[in-house]
């Protein structure tokens, strides 16, 4: 499950509009460093403790039927980008991501996305 949540995270980080979404830019020099800094959140996201490292920047996670929504914590956050907690928006932080479970045996495996020829 670490190991989907770590991806999920990476896509949420690489979306166009996840800087908008979480923290007001002003000014051009200021949005270059804080996009530095992402880059090197997914960096650091796609490296060997992937798992442990998601973990921190994750506040919680609820699941439901086919869904979860993740929320990431504002502190971790607003310490890794360098941006005053004040400036993040606690909105842009919650997303909700499809998913399933599958079970084989005593394994089970969460497969990100939609299955396909499933329909939302």
């Amino acid at each position: 499950m670490e190991e989907g949540l770590g991806a999920t995270l990476i896509e949420e980080f690489e979306r166009p509009d996840f800087l908008a979404r979480v923290v007001p830019m002003t000014g051009e020099s200021e949005l270059k460093q804080v996009l530095h800094r992402i880059d090197g959140l997914v960096i650091e996201l796609k490296g060997v403790l992937r798992a442990t490292f998601s973990a921190n920047l994750i506040f919680g996670v609820r699941i439901s039927a086919g869904s979860m929504e993740i929320r990431l914590d504002p502190n971790v956050l607003s310490t890794k980008l360098d941006v005053p907690r004040a400036d993040i928006f606690e909105e842009g932080l919650v997303f909700e991501k499809p998913f399933q479970l599958r079970k084989r045996g005593v394994e089970t495996k969460m497969v990100r996305g939609n299955p396909a020829g499933a329909h939302t």
